[in-house]
């Protein structure tokens, strides 16, 4: 039974200082940096903010309630060992705040990538000597001052902190429109198979495929001929951009992000303003886009029939809750621990459900082949446009060639893989009778390098391309490719044009193909081919660059 004694002669002064710096704690990590996060990259995430906050609020009450009532148990019976336990929570706050928000700059990324931890070792020597050194000067005011200076000064720093970081988030907020409410609309897989009697125009977007990789793979694959033959190959092809990010939304629009507007804005309006869907649209052409990203922040995005007028809901709140704590691990967590916080944040887009007969699109290379041998082809009378964004040979490289899981997976398996699915798919299509009246596009978003694979070589996308009707060989064309040539070629394609005549350059055209690089979205860099497309040493950097202003 609990002493009377014991808790009359509790130290309030001491608890509620344990209480406010736990209070700061928790607030940063759960409620700060989850939101600022999510702020600053909203169009990375399914949910808006009022899916989130309920769980930022379970994870914030309920770890402040659990750790309230611990640190009230050790001071009401062990008050020597409060003594310890006080500063150490006033330790891991400020390390905490100071590891999250000035020593990211070279975090590893979160897409799937191995990583190689030796490459963050500095990281690891920061970590420490920030603890060591933190602590060292905890020590050193505890024995010049007396505990109860201690705690009013943590005090005072505890509800300073927390102030500035609502102030704070609430900043971000505005500044960025978190507070925007995403619409009641998911991206679904139905009439995935239903093709038109008429005419069809259909993309099939291989993310990462690399065109210097696939067209080395030729001379081992003789059979990727017969995949793409009546397919014109332009393996002198330049993208735009080194992510998917802004690279579908230029391929959608033809128009250029600069950084100089937020990039929801411009995201939302390549999908609303888009020259060549409305073509489509004029042309009579019924539009599904199987994206599981695209922003679904204005209703004209309900444009696309498979695109529905529901919500997506959390199929799993606990395991939501793990991976939002391993996202703020990842940034505020100590070196030794961000190994454990390691996931890959597409894994988000395995939590969406929604209540409706539909499932949400997967753009996983398994969801795609599977659903290729188990759904038949269906018709409709009307125009049809199909837009697919498949995972492709997007890492963490997983595949075989016949797209089963694994653990020796590389990135020529990953590409075979696309090509397996590929396969079944115009196989499917040829089966169904829809081949001959389909235009089809087999695309990459970007290139790829192995040797370096967060690096400058991603600029050599794969390009293939059959109009209607077309029989022949696979051909390849080293026009000099861009694709800022899409939307011509879309209008070409769509007045019956073939895959051989989508541009009026030649092969020996010398041309200037201009390149956004960026490793980190806020700063671009401009560069301009001048040789062949795959040539890193003809890209030239023009000086110009382009900055994000976060307000």
């Amino acid at each position: 039974m609990i002493s009377l004694a014991k808790i009359k002669n509790i130290n309030t002064k001491y608890l509620s200082t344990g209480i406010i710096v736990l209070t700061a704690l928790f607030f940063m990590l759960f409620v700060y940096a989850p939101l600022e996060m999510y702020f600053y990259n909203q169009d990375d995430f399914w949910f808006d903010v009022y899916t989130l906050l309920p769980v930022l609020c379970v994870l914030f009450f309920g770890s402040l309630l659990v750790s309230a009532a611990v640190i009230t148990i050790i001071c009401i019976f062990l008050p020597q060992l409060y003594k310890i336990v006080l500063p150490v929570c006033c330790i891991t706050f400020l390390c905490t705040y100071i590891q999250g928000n000035f020593m990211v700059g070279n975090l590893p990324p979160l897409d799937g990538t191995e990583i190689n931890w030796d490459d963050y070792s500095f990281g690891r020597i920061q970590s420490v000597v920030l603890w060591i050194v933190i602590t060292a000067l905890f020590c050193a005011m505890l024995k010049i001052f007396h505990m109860d200076k201690f705690c009013k000064a943590a005090n005072v720093v505890g509800i300073c902190m927390t102030l500035m970081l609502l102030v704070t988030m609430i900043s971000v907020c505005i500044t960025t429109k978190g507070y925007v409410n995403k619409i009641d609309a998911a991206v679904t897989t139905r009439d995935e198979f239903v093709m038109s009697e008429d005419t069809n125009f259909v993309i099939l977007l291989l993310d990462s495929i690399d065109s210097e990789t696939l067209y080395d793979m030729l001379e081992s694959h003789p059979e990727y001929s017969e995949t793409f033959e009546d397919f014109t190959y332009y393996p002198n092809t330049m993208g735009v951009y080194p992510y998917t990010l802004h690279s579908i939304p230029f391929i959608f629009s033809g128009v250029w992000y600069e950084n100089e507007i937020p990039f929801q804005e411009y995201n939302v309006n390549a999908y609303k303003d888009s020259p060549f869907f409305e073509l489509l649209e004029d042309k009579g052409y019924e539009l599904d886009v199987y994206e599981d990203e695209m922003p679904l922040l204005d209703r004209s995005i309900l444009r696309f029939s498979n695109v529905i007028n529901k919500q997506y809901k959390i199929n799993s709140f606990i395991d939501f809750a793990k991976w939002e704590v391993e996202l703020v691990g990842i940034r505020y967590a100590p070196y030794d621990l961000k190994k454990r916080c390691i996931f890959n944040r597409n894994s988000f887009l395995e939590l969406r459900d929604i209540d409706d007969d539909y499932t949400p699109f997967d753009s996983s290379n398994p969801s795609f082949y599977e659903a290729l041998q188990e759904k038949d082809i269906t018709y409709s009378s009307t125009k049809r446009f199909k837009f697919f964004h498949l995972e492709g040979a997007h890492i963490p490289f997983q595949y075989d060639k016949d797209v089963n899981f694994t653990e020796g997976g590389t990135y020529e398996s990953s590409v075979e893989a696309s090509m397996t699915i590929t396969q079944a798919y115009l196989d499917k299509l040829k089966a169904a009778g829809v081949y001959d009246n389909s235009v089809i596009i087999v695309m990459a978003d970007h290139g790829y390098s192995v040797t370096d694979p967060l690096g400058f070589d991603r600029q050599n996308p794969i390009l293939f391309i059959k109009g209607l009707g077309e029989h022949h060989e696979m051909d390849i064309s080293n026009i000099p490719i861009s694709y800022e040539d899409l939307q011509e070629t879309y209008v070409r394609l769509l007045n019956g044009g073939s895959g051989g005549n989508i541009v009026d350059y030649r092969e020996d055209s010398q041309r200037e193909r201009r390149f956004l690089y960026y490793d980190f979205e806020d700063y671009m860099e401009e560069y301009i081919q001048t040789g062949h497309a795959f040539d890193d040493d003809t890209m030239e950097a023009t000086g110009n660059v382009y900055v994000r202003d976060r307000g």
